[in-house]
């Protein structure tokens, strides 16, 4: 496991580490790493970091085999509240799924700490001092504007990698007063603020803009003049103003279009109506004048005389002549009238039509009892001789050599018969009757 020094607090920690077969040779894990590989203690303790955030794993880096990198964002204190602190030491576990050359693998990588390790003596020559000295000799946050310092030696000189110091430093009382009313005569952060205000109003935000027309570049505190009131202005300046031969405010003067310019306006005028062949107004009066002909002035009433938009000049039948053409034929209106009257009378419900339909309906919808024994009627009703046939066709029946029966809805009582006979030339069926 390698030290990797000691961090400033919110540090990003960056470890390389890599695996190797048994025989020492660079294999890649079952699958590549991954941040929830890496296991974190804070100094002895046995509870690890809670989750990985902060933790990112590149595996393989720069894609060579068995080479990884593992960076940890000290910062990220997301779902680990507390973890990262100055005065304390981290020790980094690789505690992967994946397996190094089929083994299951557990390595201690790495051992930080965020300022947990203190100077307490420097001698010799000094290449460089990084970072931050908050506390020195009893001091922390001296302000030699208003601070006094009793046990500070001076200081001769210092050589070495550094450079050189070769003026003394003194801290005797009048010296520090003077550099109390040195640092005191320094601008302030207000007045600074204050400052950049102004630089900000002579400029502008975009720092380019300068005020040309206030003493000592002051602003120009008045409400600029708003788009409309500019044109307002120069609309209104009077042309008297603008006589520079040669100018825009000369050249749009009404007094400037002398009568050739008129004259060269209207010989372009008419030459794009000649060219555009328009129609004069004589033509168009006369276009008018055959129009009112056609239509009338109100544009409704055609004209009776032109051909191709003649109307039909006959006088139209009035509404009582077409009535009086209907009356004469009203006998047979009323006819009409009368038979149809008849046939509503009929067809409501309980009329005659009515009543025979229904007579009707109930005849070929309702059910029917089988006809009886005995000999069917002579002339019965179309109803009952369909009852007779269906009787015929569905019941039991017998046929010997003298007699054919037909039998009831139960087979077993004859209720028709008849005689049957051959004398080898001819059979003969005799009529149904009852039976014997």
């Amino acid at each position: 496991m390698k030290y990797m020094g000691d961090y400033a607090d919110n540090s990003t920690v960056r470890i390389f580490f890599t695996t190797s077969n048994g025989s020492g040779g660079a294999v890649a894990p079952s699958t590549a790493f991954e941040a929830a590989d890496i296991v974190i203690y804070k100094n002895n303790s046995a509870t690890q970091k809670a989750t990985s955030n902060g933790i990112t794993m590149t595996s393989p880096f720069d894609s060579v085999t068995g080479l990884h990198l593992v960076e940890i964002d000290c910062s990220n204190d997301t779902g680990d509240a507390g973890f990262w602190a100055t005065g304390n030491d981290y020790s980094v576990v690789l505690s992967p799924d994946e397996t190094v050359d089929s083994q299951t693998v557990v390595a201690a990588i790495a051992q930080f700490s965020i300022e947990n390790r203190v100077v307490s003596a420097v001698s010799g020559n000094v290449a460089g001092i990084a970072g931050t000295i908050t506390t020195l000799d009893g001091l922390n946050n001296f302000d030699p504007a208003s601070d006094t310092v009793a046990n500070v030696t001076t200081v001769g000189s210092v050589t070495g990698a550094v450079g050189s110091v070769t003026a003394p430093v003194t801290t005797d009382s009048a010296s520090r007063t003077a550099s109390q009313a040195d640092v005191s005569a320094l601008a302030t952060s207000a007045a600074l603020a204050t400052a950049q205000t102004d630089l900000d109003t002579l400029t502008g935000t975009d720092g380019v803009t300068l005020a040309t027309s206030q003493p000592n570049y002051a602003p120009n505190t008045t409400t600029p003049p708003t788009a409309a009131a500019v044109a307002d202005a120069v609309w209104d300046e009077a042309r008297s103003a603008h006589t520079t031969a040669g100018s825009f405010g000369e050249g749009v003067k009404v007094e400037s279009l002398n009568t050739q310019a008129k004259a060269d306006v209207n010989a372009e005028a008419d030459t794009a109506i000649s060219d555009a062949s328009l129609a004069t107004a004589a033509a168009l009066s006369t276009a008018q004048a055959d129009l009112d002909t056609l239509t009338g002035t109100d544009g409704v009433t055609l004209a009776t005389s032109q051909p191709n938009y003649a109307p039909n000049t006959t006088t139209p039948p009035t509404a009582a002549a077409i009535r009086a053409e209907v009356d004469s034929n009203s006998t047979q209106l009323a006819a009409i009238v009368a038979d149809t009257n008849e046939l509503q009378t009929d067809l409501v419900n309980g009329g005659r039509l009515d009543l025979i339909l229904d007579s009707i309906l109930a005849a070929l919808d309702d059910p029917r009892g089988e006809p009886g024994g005995g000999a069917p009627p002579v002339n019965p009703d179309a109803m009952t001789k369909l009852d007779y046939l269906y009787k015929a066709w569905r019941n039991k029946k017998e046929q010997t050599s003298s007699a054919f029966s037909l039998y009831d809805d139960a087979g077993t009582t004859v209720d028709h018969q008849a005689t049957v006979s051959d004398d080898g030339t001819t059979a003969t069926f005799g009529e149904i009757g009852a039976s014997s």
